[in-house]
């Protein structure tokens, strides 16, 4: 899987960077979150749908970042419904900065990924994110829970190692795209110690994915029943093996109309050669 010009995640079972949103689908204590799903998109390349979701969130970030650059206001209801809660344009602050190639890694391997808003205080350094989501009040996260997050807590640990700050604040301002326009921010202050704490976490996930990019059984990847129906549904639901018993019928569904047209190709190789396009 390719991710915005840094080739493929991984190479030969060797993992060459991670991203929050990577260790995030690969994580069970996520929503959505399971290592198979993350086998399937980071080994196997299956890329997986973009949704309408994703496109209204994009089109708000993009919006917000243009005029926090320029001034300059083409910004739609639901990113302007934020504006509460934008610094001033001249405030000393970085937008969509990209975390460099050696400025983190976590368990050996490069960090990678963009931080939609960093704001610098006399005391403390704010990593912000924007978020949008259909409801606030029933999908917003809890100031304190924000640092459960992935995304968060690595770019806390960005801040705090790369920047030296050991004061970090993490906050969501969310956008909501149903109903009346409304948004809200969630933020907390984290001390190092926390931020430590919950990197530890995270660097013991990174080494479990390590370990499984190296699978080439996929039975052998944990799959979290869970996750399946989360965000409308796993997109490799068709496919994924989630018991022995499910085996034969949830590999050939959708790949081949019987098991008799191999070709000479493994499962594994089968499924590596019908990408979604």
């Amino acid at each position: 899987m390719s991710g915005s010009g840094y080739g493929k995640t991984v190479i030969d079972g060797v993992i060459q960077y991670l991203s929050p949103s990577g260790i995030t689908c690969g994580d069970p204590t996520q929503a959505g979150g399971c290592e198979r799903r993350w086998y399937y998109k980071y080994v196997l390349g299956l890329k997986e749908p973009f949704t309408g979701s994703q496109r209204i969130g994009v089109d708000a970030h993009t919006q917000i970042e243009k005029y926090l650059e320029s001034g300059e206001d083409c910004m739609g209801q639901i990113a302007r419904s934020a504006r509460q809660f934008f610094p001033p344009l001249e405030a000393g602050m970085l937008l969509e900065h990209r975390i460099g190639k050696d400025d983190l890694k976590v368990a050996g391997i490069r960090v990678v990924g963009h931080i939609d808003l960093v704001l610098f205080e006399k005391n403390h350094v704010e990593v912000l994110d924007w978020k949008t989501t259909k409801s606030i009040k029933m999908w917003a996260k809890r100031s304190q829970d924000l640092i459960k997050t992935v995304q968060m807590a690595l770019y806390a640990k960005w801040a705090q190692s790369f920047l030296g700050f050991d004061a970090v604040r993490i906050s969501h301002v969310y956008m909501q795209t149903q109903g009346r326009p409304q948004a809200d921010k969630r933020s907390v202050i984290l001390s190092a110690e926390k931020i430590e704490k919950r990197w530890e976490e995270i660097e013991a996930r990174a080494r479990i994915l390590s370990d499984i990019a190296k699978e080439t059984d996929i039975l052998k990847v944990p799959a979290n029943r869970n996750a399946c129906s989360d965000f409308k549904g796993c997109p490799r639901r068709n496919i994924c093996p989630i018991t022995t018993k499910d085996k034969w019928p949830a590999l050939f569904a959708g790949l081949r109309e019987t098991p008799k047209k191999t070709n000479g190709l493994s499962i594994i190789d089968e499924l590596k050669a019908r990408k979604t396009k």
